[in-house]
């Protein structure tokens, strides 16, 4: 259920499907984590808990890298460094180094580090709370990859649901991930990867139904100014600028009367469409006429969100990548107008989110 009532960012039947995975890591299994839109998928697994068994299955039945999704305090609990990766022209690359750690063992009870054994005591040692730099040595077998900070203005992605799953299932420690590759030894996409999860007995979860888990509870908005008062339609408005901590954008609250803290207001929501809010009188009318509407019941307020990832992801030359943003951005919107809300200091009498 989406926060405030506001429309749901995800059927029922992938909550489900969500839970089931969870549910899976909190036994001490696994579950097959995939990419919006046909990407490769991974099998996934809570790193506190790790067996020889589901290193052993990994190797053999996913057959790609083996990697391990550190969150960033267990990163620093640990001082681990970033590989030093650089460029064809010898300058450090900051979009993979920041990422990519350079690879661990556990200090005691590993002889070579290969085995399987090996590689879940490393993993196990490292994902525990309990663990500090001198539980790991370098290099190693096992390299992490550190997921970025919750609360960091950065897009989260396949790293961060795979730590989000497992923490999900009362492991925060981290997660082990194994990308599957197909009988060629390609990297398995789409249909593929629903297939090798039957086959593998082992249930399947969309990237961005774990990543809903985790928005709210991110910081997605912050007032970037207000006291403006607008004129709209002979009404009074006050227009609340709010800044997206992760896209760039802005989103504006109007607040129609003068509201309380605490007070429960009707709240109602449109999507930005810069060039048709522009050029298109219908819509410019609609948002006279959504304020007007508003401003004789109040308080109230109009929640005008930006959706710049969604306006990319429609030109010509947009990748899946941007595809995959755009659904993201919008499954993000209810919790935006929520925290918007939230930062405005009221309550939901009524919430309605319109494209």
């Amino acid at each position: 259920m989406a926060p405030h009532g506001i429309a749901s960012p995800a059927p029922e039947e992938t909550a489900d499907r969500t839970d089931t995975a969870i549910a899976a890591l909190a036994r001490g299994g696994a579950a097959v984590l995939t990419q919006e839109g046909g990407g490769p998928g991974f099998v996934v697994a809570a790193a506190q808990t790790i067996a020889p068994e589901l290193i052993a299955l990994m190797l053999r039945e996913a057959r790609g890298m083996t990697w391990l999704a550190l969150p960033d305090e267990r990163c620093r609990a640990l001082g681990l460094e970033p590989i030093p990766y650089r460029s064809s022209t010898g300058e450090r690359d900051e979009s993979i180094a920041r990422d990519f750690m350079v690879s661990i063992e556990a200090h005691e009870g590993t002889t070579t580090g290969i085995s399987a054994a090996d590689r879940a005591l490393t993993m196990r040692v490292a994902a525990d709370p309990a663990s500090v730099a001198g539980d790991v040595v370098s290099p190693g077998h096992i390299t992490p990859i550190r997921a970025r900070d919750p609360q960091a203005p950065q897009r989260p992605g396949i790293v961060e649901a795979a730590v989000e799953l497992a923490a999900l299932a009362g492991f925060p420690g981290g997660a082990a991930m194994c990308e599957l590759l197909d009988e060629q030894g390609e990297i398995a996409s789409g249909a593929q990867v629903e297939r090798r999860a039957g086959a593998l007995g082992l249930p399947l979860v969309d990237e961005l139904d774990v990543l809903d888990r985790l928005l709210p509870r991110r910081a997605l908005v912050a007032v970037h100014e207000e006291g403006r008062t607008l004129a709209v339609g002979g009404h009074s408005v006050r227009a609340v600028v709010f800044a997206d901590r992760f896209y760039g954008a802005q989103h504006v609250a109007l607040v129609c009367g003068d509201p309380a803290p605490g007070d429960a207001a009707t709240v109602e929501a449109l999507v930005q469409d810069p060039l048709l809010d522009v050029f298109d009188p219908r819509r410019r009318n609609e948002l006279t006429a959504t304020v007007e509407r508003l401003a004789r019941m109040p308080p109230a307020v109009l929640a005008y969100v930006s959706n710049v990832a969604a306006l990319r992801a429609r030109r010509p030359d947009a990748d899946q990548e941007a595809q995959r943003e755009a659904l993201l951005a919008t499954r993000r919107q209810p919790y935006v107008v929520a925290q918007m809300l939230e930062r405005l200091g009221l309550t939901p009498r009524e919430a309605a989110l319109h494209a």
